[in-house]
């Protein structure tokens, strides 16, 4: 039935190609040990065997305890791979290193893994993470021995430091996490980021212990390579940053290149191949341009897996995870079609849950329960693919049988039929079975030994010819066989079934009996019924007519020779039977098998089934649209950071050198406020004391945001923000031995987006998070996350140094944490920690957010009050007591220094001397809008939907109040609390800034809007969410959202860089002559 010629050039091909990689790798290693040995032209040396015998020896053992860790890791992935087959890789993959880029040690384990059925993305990710672990572990010893060698030397020192650090941070599970997700894992399956989540710290800390013993031993094994050459002070330190830093690159390569939905394994072997010609920036370019190509250069098949379901739901979510692993193994475009047929155990809720996360999956429900033919012919109805294969939802079939069978199909066979060898059933069930099948195979021809079993792969031609009802499934090989299609069979493996209990009993026997007669028919006299028929009527009529020549004969005697025993022919019964037996029954017989007939080439596949409900088609990939407008948003944040050299000197620089030709501008930021801090990270680093005496005297660097106590001037913002800026900007100083004062743009702009750019793509990343943990539809989410990017003023504020953006980065990973725990009952200790010190951190940024920590402290203790104890409480009294130190540190005083306003002790009330000038303090005779409010109810109409009005500005923070009154009506009671505790908060503070004095009824300077409440914007974008979701329904509702948004990305992208010049409304009232 199949040509083996295309099979056996394929092997030969595989041959030629092991061949010559394995010449090419061979090539490799010559090239690296000639390139070594010519390194030892200048010494002298001898050669000693048995030393570079122990050396070998050696190696071979430092690298056990790597190849256990590894081992560990695909462990904690669900994989079991043996020993041996983990050692074998281990060893073999190590030999990658030798060829120029080192990306094929990756490459080597990987394919090496793949042969013994391991995911390749569990592969490439273990390998990923050990390698960083080994080299990070290996650049700390380095780096020790560096800062021990040249311990004179300071700026050696900090590079070593610098690069231990650049090593260790990809190893923290955190940080390789998001750089996991970053590159694509876990976007469209969520197993593989709840696998990523399993990468913790103690796996961090195992590895580190391991490695470092195995260090300790491949130590040992150089010390005998040194014995072995005969040569004494060999420099093997001399190029070490820049050989770790080549490493580096050429795994990440290697790592990018693997990560399924980009270049394949044979791809990625090009790329280290290649690297000695092209350079490892080069290959490094090719492996990111490969990665996001959206299929592999080969035509992939589509294979569809048509899933029946009744009453599975604990079996579902791992029935998904092994088949989605195996196509991606295989490099399948999959979809997944589950058929519900009548569950009432909750199984459909996981398959909308299914298909929502992942586009590849459908679902189709029954009105109720109308057996498993008819959940077949939905299935093939909605199946797409060239190939289908039908999986019972039990678990009890293996996926990973599935590339056999496809492999079948491909070679030329169009049924394939799985057969269960070694049953894991009762023996009541496996004898029937066997009795059944034997029937079956004798009665049909088409000889399989397990026609029940569920797992069976077809093309999709033969499920167009073939229409099912009944019990008919088990019988598709047989009714395919009669068209004329090729079917075969395939041993498989047989699991126990691990959920539920069977749902066939001795019912299900007495059903397929009776089908069986009529695939007898169908298949013998399907397109032939009169043959059947006539036989039929044959038959009777031959028996009546017997009979009936019986009667005529013995009353023909009868007339001749009467007899008087002789019974009349209308008082026999065999004239009735006679005639009964030739016309009903043939007439019965024959309007049955014709109403047969007309039913099973008419209508039986209309009515057998009734569809109550799909599943919605994920039409939008939102994590790509996340992805988008975050880019989108981080680019633009980017762009207005690198604009402010550009904007100072057309906007300010021209006016100013009109009245001195030698005055410059010399700081890079407008703003008074802005500049307050700056001028506490200057005299920290560069003057060593809280005091900004000196550094306001300089140029460009007054500010009006100053204290005045004990002699001394002083920012009036709390220090613990300053002094944390302090630490990078003494690095940079260190490095660089630059000054603000010196490079005001160049350092500034640089420390502005290593500040401000982690903080929100921390806001953006958690958002995204609790969206698609919380969120209904995609339109909703989608516009969330829009909401959150691009009609927020955190990317307005991103281009300054300012309060407002960190605390609302604090704000979100609370309430992320705090989710975490009241929602989803997450008891993991890192995000009790996670979840105080944001809150603290928050609340140390905008006084008013005490009420945050306040509602976060009692949630979590009334949900986890020992975890709280442990890990809450101390994470915020850590915050906490620096928040209080620095102030101590600074001023002498724990409060912080914008308090001290009391008579007696008004630190605002000063006056000092700058470059000759007395120069009273700006807070004894304010003006413009700085100037107190007069009218309180003025006030309150401008702060809410005024000039500076948080709704009228950002209008679409509307439908957070929208989404929360929503959210009050859910059937969670959980959400309903958060609802009440989001809407409580927000009064609170509204009334907090509302009931102000006199003297701090401002509205903030010449900002941008009410900047007080930015910290509240993930709690609302979170109340949006309903709103959202509802909306989403309706274009009407969708309308008027867009339109909020609009009117809010306008007043966000007004300011341009600078949020601290006048809102929109404010500019277009003056216009208007309100103002």
């Amino acid at each position: 039935m199949t040509d083996i010629a295309p099979r056996k050039c394929a092997r030969w091909l595989r041959i030629a190609a092991q061949v010559v990689f394995l010449a090419v790798l061979l090539w490799a290693v010559r090239r690296y040990l000639s390139t070594a040995l010519a390194d030892l032209e200048d010494y002298d040396w001898e050669l000693h065997p048995e030393w570079l015998v122990l050396a070998g020896v050696l190696y071979l053992v430092g690298l056990l305890p790597c190849a256990w860790f590894w081992r560990r890791l695909l462990f904690r992935f669900d994989q079991e791979p043996r020993s041996s087959d983990v050692l074998r890789a281990y060893y073999i993959g190590h030999l990658g290193k030798y060829v120029p880029g080192k990306a094929m040690v990756v490459v080597l384990r990987t394919v090496m893994l793949r042969e013994k059925q391991v995911d390749t993305t569990v592969a490439a990710v273990t390998v990923m993470y050990e390698t960083l672990t080994m080299m990070a572990v290996g650049a700390a010893v380095a780096g020790l021995l560096v800062a021990l060698w040249w311990s004179e030397q300071m700026w050696t020192i900090l590079i070593a430091v610098g690069l231990m650090c650049v090593a260790i941070v990809p190893t923290l599970p955190p940080v390789f996490r998001w750089l996991a997700r970053l590159v694509g894992m876990g976007r469209s399956d969520p197993r593989v980021a709840e696998r990523l989540a399993r990468f913790g710290y103690g796996e961090l800390i195992v590895g580190w212990f391991t490695i470092a013993g195995g260090w300790f031993v491949l130590g040992l094994s150089l010390w005998a390579v040194l014995q072995g050459i005969g040569v004494k002070d060999f420099p093997l330190l001399q190029n070490w940053p820049l050989c770790t830093a080549a490493v580096s690159l050429a795994v990440v390569a290697g790592f990018l290149s693997l990560i399924p939905g980009g270049a394949g394994v044979r791809e990625s072997i090009l790329l280290p191949l290649l690297a000695p010609e092209l350079g490892a920036t080069v290959a490094l370019g090719a492996a990111l341009l490969l990665r996001v190509v959206p299929k592999p250069i080969e035509q992939s098949m589509l294979l569809s897996a048509v899933i029946p379901v009744y009453n599975e739901v604990d079996s579902l979510p791992a029935l998904y995870d092994q088949v989605v692993l195996i196509a991606e193994d295989k490099r399948f475009d999959l979809e997944i079609v589950f058929v519900d047929d009548g569950s009432r155990d909750g199984s459909w809720d996981v398959i909308e849950r299914l298909a929502a996360a992942d586009p590849r999956v459908h679902g189709i429900r029954f009105r109720r329960n109308f057996g498993k033919a008819a959940a077949l012919n939905a299935g093939f109805a909605e199946a797409q693919g060239e190939v289908v294969v039908t999986l019972d939802a039990d678990l009890q079939d293996d996926p990973a049988e599935i590339p056999r069978f496809v492999d079948q199909i491909e070679q030329g066979l169009d049924v394939v039929s799985g057969w269960k060898k070694v049953r894991h059933d009762p023996w009541h069930k496996v004898l029937p079975s066997r009795v059944f099948n034997y029937m079956v195979s004798k009665l049909t021809g088409v000889h399989l030994h397990d026609h029940n079993c569920g797992l069976k792969c077809y093309r999709s031609e033969v499920l167009g010819e073939v229409r099912l009802y009944g019990e008919l499934h088990r019988f598709i090989p047989v009714l395919a066989h009669a068209r004329g299609f090729s079917v075969g069979e395939l041993v498989i493996q047989h699991r126990p079934r691990q959920h539920g209990h069977s749902k066939y009993g001795v019912a299900r026997f007495i059903k397929g009996f009776l089908d069986l007669l009529t695939v007898k028919f169908l298949t013998g006299f399907g397109q032939r019924p009169l043959h059947f028929l006539g036989s039929i009527g044959l038959i009777f009529f031959l028996i009546g007519s017997l009979g009936l020549f019986w009667l005529a004969i013995d009353w023909t005697a009868n007339w001749f020779s009467p007899s008087a025993d002789h019974i009349p022919l209308h008082q026999r019964p065999a004239v009735l039977y006679s005639a009964a037996a030739m016309l009903l029954g043939g007439q019965l017989l024959s309007i049955g098998i014709v109403a047969e007939l007309i039913t099973a080439y008419t209508g039986r596949d209309r009515d057998t089934y009734s569809i109550t409900e799909r599943t919605a088609p994920a039409i939008i990939s939102h994590p790509s649209v996340y992805w988008l407008l975050i880019a989108l948003s981080i680019g633009s944040v980017t762009g207005r950071i690198l604009a402010v050299d550009s904007v100072d000197t057309l906007a300010l620089e021209k006016h100013l050198r009109r009245e001195d030709p030698n005055r410059e501008l010399q700081r890079p930021f407008l703003s008074a406020n802005d500049r307050s801090r700056w001028c506490t990270v200057r005299a920290l680093v560069e003057h060593g004391t809280y005091q900004i005496d000196e550094v306001i005297q300089e140029r460009g660097w007054d500010t009006i945001d100053m204290v005045k106590h004990d002699g001394h001037l002083y920012s009036s913002k709390p220090p613990l923000l300053a002094t944390l800026i302090a630490a990078e900007y003494w690095v940079l100083h260190q490095i660089t031995g630059s000054t603000l004062g010196e490079s005001p743009h160049a350092l500034g702009r640089f420390m502005l987006a290593t500040i401000n750019i982690p903080a929100l793509l921390v806001c953006f990343l958690l958002l995204v998070s609790i969206v698609e943990r919380y969120g209904n539809s995609d339109w909703g989410r989608i516009f969330v996350i829009a909401a959150a990017t691009w009609a927020t003023l955190m990317t307005t504020f991103a281009a300054t140094l300012n309060n407002h953006l960190i605390a609302a980065a604090a704000a979100t990973a609370a309430l992320w944490a705090t989710l975490r725990i009241w929602q989803d009952g997450s008891r993991r200790l890192d995000e009790f920690v996670l979840a105080g010190a944001a809150a603290a951190f928050c609340a140390a940024n905008e006084l008013p957010a005490l009420s945050l920590a306040a509602a976060c402290t009692l949630a979590i203790f009334w949900k986890a009050p020992r975890q709280a104890i442990i890990g809450f409480v101390p994470a915020a009294a850590v915050v906490a007591g620096a928040f209080f130190a620095t102030n101590y540190a600074a001023h002498g005083s724990m409060i912080p220094p914008y308090a001290h306003r009391e008579e007696g002790e008004n630190w605002y009330d000063y006056e000092y001397e700058r470059n000759g000038r007395t120069i009273h303090s700006y807070w004894q005779n304010r003006s413009g809008i700085d100037l107190g409010e007069a009218s309180p109810v003025i006030y309150a109409v401008n702060v809410l939907v005024g000039h500076h009005g948080v709704f009228s500005l950002t209008p679409v923070w509307l439908l957070s109040f929208l989404g929360l009154g929503l959210m009050l009506t859910a059937e969670d009671r959980s959400l309903r609390w958060i609802a009440l505790a989001i809407l409580g908060l927000s009064v609170v503070c509204f009334a907090f800034y509302l009931s102000r004095p006199l003297i701090d009824r401002n509205y903030g300077g010449t900002t941008s809007g009410f900047r007080w409440m930015m910290w509240f914007a993930p709690l609302w974008l979170f109340g949006m969410l309903p709103a959202a979701d509802a909306a989403a329904e309706r274009r009407w509702a969708r309308a008027i959202c867009l339109v909020l948004l609009m009117f809010s990305v306008l007043s966000v992208a007004y300011p341009t860089w600078n949020p601290w010049t006048h809102p929109w409304l404010w500019d277009a009232s003056e216009w208007m002559g309100w103002m």
